[in-house]
């Protein structure tokens, strides 16, 4: 029948994928090729001993490479196997078999405790699926399939076992474990918006390595914001460009200015905030897909008095090869006088601000250390807490991105300065 197109991806080595298309000979009769996206795994003449075709796609950018071919291929189904994934000796061929009525079959991913769906089986003529993310835009490559799922309507998907389906077992390190929590968060359902409303606003100058990635961040939310504002602060790189393909999404406003530092730019933003309640998100930074739904649940129960609520900050270190590594958790405390501010030992977020408190003193202060290009949070943060409590919680959905294009990295050693002529006089 070869109504089936057979997507590797995400192999360890070519003893792991000669393994899969071994394991593929029990549906050969259904496979009409086989398509391997990892091109540094390529096994040459072995793969001529397979009843199909199979072909080595060299793509850097999987999602991409997804998209090209879903459009392209004839066959009526897409079967994806990830990760050394092969079939067992004791498959049925009707595992292979989607119901008519779905568009998608995943299959679970036990690592650990820990459960993520992966697609499994795909319609090719299903109309209504969402493009792949391009890796650029995620916070890491593993995140490509369940966040590609979380876009998808429950009734377009069925769920079955991995009886006929065995992976290589792995061990997984601490800094894997956390991009693995981080990923069973995309299989939580989505959910109806609740108040309080909630924006969310982003300030960029010349991260257009990273900017799309706090954008996508906040798009797949299991519980939408009420509105994502981006301003680009003259930038010279491709920002622009790539922000300006945003701009058609009905939750999203893009706007641009000249340069002029971010204090000056969050406040150009300010006038178009309605929400009861703005979060601020830096340009190289990015949310979990829970964001917004555990910062309302806090918000709820928030004091009347309070104007931030504030939580703890995950650390991550860019990488050269374009991927991150975890670095740990920095939990956040109480402010309950100035010096507690002040002396925080890092920038204290996630910040989400009581808009109206935020209008009341006039937005982010400009002041005249640096123009008003530097510390803006810690300016804000005091002129707030001069009206009204700043206010903790235990929760933690604010990733921190650490490179060394970033603003904060490249002026540390200009704290002391801002300190004593601007900090101490309040």
């Amino acid at each position: 029948m070869n109504d089936i197109t057979a997507l590797l991806f995400g192999y360890s080595n070519k003893k792991t994928v000669q393994q899969a298309l071994c394991s593929l000979e029990k549906i050969h009769h259904r496979i009409d090729m086989v398509m391997v996206l990892d091109p540094s795994v390529q096994i040459g003449n072995e793969t001529k001993r397979h009843s199909f075709d199979v072909s080595f796609i060299p793509e850097q950018d999987p999602g991409r490479a997804l998209n090209r071919i879903l459009s392209s291929i004839k066959t009526s189904y897409v079967l994806f196997l990830h990760d050394d994934d092969y079939f067992s000796s004791t498959l049925q061929p009707s595992y292979v078999n989607l119901d008519p009525y779905k568009s998608v079959m995943t299959v679970p991913q036990h690592i650990g405790k820990a459960v993520i769906q992966q697609p499994f089986l795909i319609r090719t003529n299903s109309g209504n699926l969402n493009p792949f993310p391009s890796i650029g835009h995620l916070p890491f490559q593993e995140a490509l399939l369940p966040a590609w799922l979380s876009t998808l309507e429950n009734h377009q998907i069925t769920a079955i076992q991995r009886e006929g389906l065995k992976k290589i077992n792995k061990n997984t390190s601490k800094r894997e474990r956390e991009k693995i929590h981080f990923l069973t968060k995309y299989n939580t359902a989505s959910m109806e918006s609740k108040s309080p409303s909630l924006s969310i606003f982003i300030a960029n100058y010349n991260m257009g390595s990273y900017v799309e990635t706090a954008l996508l961040s906040c798009i797949l939310q299991n519980v939408q914001p009420e509105s994502v504002f981006v301003i680009d602060d003259g930038s010279t790189d491709d920002s622009r460009t790539r922000l300006s393909e945003w701009e058609n999404h009905p939750r999203v406003t893009f706007m641009v200015k000249e340069n002029g530092g971010k204090a000056r730019a969050l406040n150009e933003v300010l006038p178009h905030i309605s929400t009861e309640f703005v979060m601020e998100l830096d340009a190289d930074d990015w949310l979990d897909p829970d964001a917004v739904s555990i910062v309302k649940h806090y918000l709820q129960d928030l004091p009347e008095p309070a104007c931030v609520l504030y939580g703890n900050l995950r650390r991550w270190k860019q990488t050269a090869d374009g991927g991150v590594l975890y670095k740990g958790l920095s939990k956040g405390r109480p402010v309950r006088a100035k010096n507690d501010l002040v002396s925080y030992r890092f920038p204290l977020g996630p910040r989400i601000y009581r808009t109206s408190a935020l209008k009341q003193i006039g937005g982010f202060p400009v002041v005249p250390f640096e123009h008003g290009r530097l510390y803006e949070d810690v300016s804000v943060l005091m002129n707030l807490f001069k009206e009204a409590p700043l206010f903790f919680q235990n929760f933690t959905v604010y990733n921190v991105r650490e490179h060394k294009e970033s603003i904060t990295k490249k002026n540390h050693s200009k704290w002391n300065d801002f300190y004593k002529s601007w900090l101490d006089p309040y």
